[in-house]
């Protein structure tokens, strides 16, 4: 079985460098981030077991599905095929890290009013698009919401697909399209959520009236659980993660030539109040205390 890693890091500190007027690194500076990360991930899951799904190759695929004779497009992915409109959906967790189900993203309303609101502009049939479809519930959840609705779901086009939620999907006949398909995986990860400060990174702290991100390591959240890393290498895993992290935000801030507060962020990392300290500074002081 693999471990599978869906790229977007670029993607999504990229939109943010555009709105808070900061650079983005190079495209080389991400090839050998992304080829550390590779290489730390086959040392815990082993040598050929660790796929790291490229960005292009999911838009160009979800891309080419779309384009087919369609009706109403509806996505519940931000970052592959945003859509307008779409379905801001999120994991959430409460402030002692249980999971608290999915809720909609941080300054969005909530799941059952977005829904409304898509049933009065895409009446009848809608094309569902997800980046990934793991267990297949959360999708599953929100076809029945729109059900009661009256909108039926013809199809769902997703970039990645495991065994599982495929077949879960298939019981509600319910076509999917897929540009990966796996049919069992160890896990399956945005790359986001190993890079703390990262917009949408980790699952959304709730109860803080804040965008606050409980990201896949320690101390921020839940490596174990959360990212199958197993406990004998939860620490060290973290500790490299940190690093990766701290190596992203100095290449940000030497490119821009200025310093990335954790005011400047969409997503600040979970028990990080200061919010006058450089991100580097605030990540530096997170890998002191694991």
């Amino acid at each position: 079985m693999k471990y599978v890693i869906s790229e977007d890091i670029d993607i999504v500190l990229g939109s943010w460098c555009e709105k808070q007027g900061f650079c983005l690194p190079g495209i080389y500076f991400f090839y050998e981030l992304r080829q550390e990360m590779h290489d730390y991930l086959e040392s815990i899951f082993g040598q050929g077991n660790v796929d790291m799904v490229s960005a292009a190759e999911l838009i160009v695929g979800i891309t080419e599905f779309v384009k087919k004779p369609s009706i109403n497009i509806v996505s519940i992915d931000r970052v592959y095929f945003p859509t307008q409109p779409a379905i801001e959906i999120n994991r959430t967790v409460d402030l002692s890290l249980k999971d608290n189900g999915l809720g909609p993203r941080f300054g969005f309303e909530p799941i059952q009013m977005q829904t409304e609101k898509i049933a009065k502009r895409c009446p009848l049939e809608i094309v569902l698009v997800d980046d990934v479809i793991f267990s297949g519930n959360g999708i599953s959840d929100i076809i029945d919401l729109l059900n009661t609705y009256n909108i039926q779901v013809q199809s769902v086009i997703t970039g990645i697909a495991i065994g599982n939620g495929l077949e879960h999907l298939k019981q509600k006949k319910i076509e999917v399209q897929c540009v990966k398909f796996y049919p069992e995986v160890i896990d399956e990860i945005c790359e986001r959520d190993f890079y703390p400060g990262l917009p949408m990174s980790g699952r959304l702290v709730v109860g803080m009236n804040a965008n606050i991100g409980a990201s896949y390591l320690l101390p921020f959240g839940k490596p174990e659980e959360w990212a199958s890393i197993p406990p004998e290498h939860t620490k060290k895993f973290s500790i490299f993660c940190l690093q990766q992290s701290i190596k992203l935000w100095q290449e940000v801030e030497k490119t821009s030539n200025q310093y990335v507060l954790i005011s400047d962020l969409d997503r600040q990392p979970l028990g990080i109040t200061n919010k006058s300290m450089r991100i580097t500074e605030a990540l530096k002081k997170a890998q002191e205390a694991i």
